[in-house]
């Protein structure tokens, strides 16, 4: 078996690389489109290879049984229906033992998720299990690692709430399932798999240690499997995804692809300035040919970022503002709304127009948008209103409102 990594940065062209290794194994490798699988970790993800496949290899999509998302193929193997599994299964569970008298509810834990409600001892189960394994046996040993052991009460706390979680899950008639738990049943050897020639792992840098034992039970049994990622584009650490994994897996050839089709100069360039500065894994890569009008700024204070975004305002310039930490973006944000500026902010979901921004506008902009449309149709707006739109448009005594006598502006009908 030959077993490839490919590794590219950000648009160098990984998905269509991934399309354009299909074609070639079927015009040219001897396989069908049946023999070959393509696993993606999330939805969207199989959506995008989905689409670009039918539109590249003009197929349909009925003919792409085995382009899937891990645990969807895993879910069709076990017999596990999707209305079987607990969508969030930690969430549900503090539902019902949510009692202020348990010390171990309230128990918080820095680098957990949404997912475990940053719970210590949630987190700690839910990592073990990616890790290990879901006994208890796995989960101590996952305990122990971070050097919690000395703490026989934290200790002795984890015991119960793994045991008492357990008993949720599998409570008779009630059975839940969890996504790892669909992983694991799919690990059993009762389960028989598909003629699969040929494997592919997209996006493999944000696998976990459970999603790489699915990935050993499929490729054990293929003539060729291909991992393609960038470790540095790892986004689902903070859910157990280890990078590592995916670079440090042995394989027979290793291909890294430096052309990028969607970095101009600029970002380019700040990419690789970060990429050095965080000590992450390098790829000499080129950016996207063409014109680039872009000016990369590194700022060292705040000071220099409120000159910065002031005189981009000033000019109406558009700007991306990236910072190390979320508290340094919190300063931003609030001069941004101090000072009545308009912004996008970056959010993990996908909006209806398929952009990942959604405006923000300080209450200020807000109301001044919400009246003065009321006034565009025509509705009363009351002196209260009026001081509110006055100081939200930064007005002087010289300005839109001259003549108006300030006892005017006071009460509750308009002047």
């Amino acid at each position: 078996m030959e077993k490839t990594r490919i590794i590219g940065p950000p648009g160098t062209g990984k998905t269509e690389y991934c399309i354009n290794l299909i074609k070639d194994l079927i015009e040219n490798g001897g396989y069908k489109l049946k023999d070959i699988a393509v696993f993606s970790f999330t939805k969207a993800a199989e959506v995008n290879v989905r689409k670009r496949a039918m539109e590249k290899l003009k197929v349909k999509e009925d003919q792409l049984d085995f382009f899937r998302t891990i645990h969807s193929y895993a879910m069709e193997k076990t017999n596990i229906k999707h209305t079987m599994i607990v969508q969030s299964p930690y969430r549900e569970f503090l539902q019902e033992y949510n009692d202020p008298k348990h010390l171990w509810v309230q128990e918080k834990v820095n680098d957990g998720d949404e997912s475990s409600q940053e719970n210590l001892y949630l987190n700690i189960i839910d990592k073990a299990t990616l890790k290990y394994g879901s006994t208890i046996e796995d989960t101590l040993r996952f305990y122990d690692e971070m050097s919690l052991h000395s703490d026989k009460t934290k200790r002795k706390n984890l015991i119960h709430v793994f045991e008492t979680f357990e008993k949720w899950r599998k409570a008779p008639g009630q059975r839940r399932y969890t996504f790892s738990d669909v992983i694991y049943e799919f690990l059993k050897d009762k389960v028989t798999f598909d003629d699969i020639k040929v494997v592919i792992m997209d996006e493999a840098q944000d696998a976990d240690p459970l999603n790489w034992k699915f990935f050993d039970r499929i490729e054990q049994n293929v003539e060729k499997s291909f991992i393609i990622g960038d470790p540095n584009q790892a986004i689902y650490e903070f859910k157990g995804a280890v990078p590592d994994l995916f670079l440090k897996r042995e394989v027979d050839v290793e291909k890294e692809m430096p052309k990028s089709y969607r970095l101009p100069k600029t970002l380019h360039t700040f990419s690789n300035l970060f990429i050095e500065k965080e000590k992450l894994k390098k790829v000499s890569f080129t950016e996207k040919d063409g014109e680039d009008n872009g000016v990369l700024k590194v700022l060292e204070s705040p000071i220099e970022s409120y000159t910065c975004i002031d005189a981009l305002e000033r000019r109406q310039e558009e700007v991306f503002i990236i910072s190390r930490v979320h508290s340094q973006n919190k300063i931003f944000q609030d001069y941004l709304f101090q000072n009545n500026i308009p912004w996008l902010k970056a959010s993990n979901k996908r909006k209806l127009d398929g952009s990942y921004f959604e405006p923000i506008v300080s209450d200020k902009i807000k109301f001044l948008i919400q009246t003065l449309d009321s006034l565009t149709m025509g509705d009363a707006v009351i002196g209260k209103e009026i001081i509110k739109i006055f100081k939200a448009m930064h007005a002087t005594a010289g300005g839109v409102f001259t003549g108006l006598k300030k006892n005017k502006l006071i009460g509750d009908k308009s002047p």
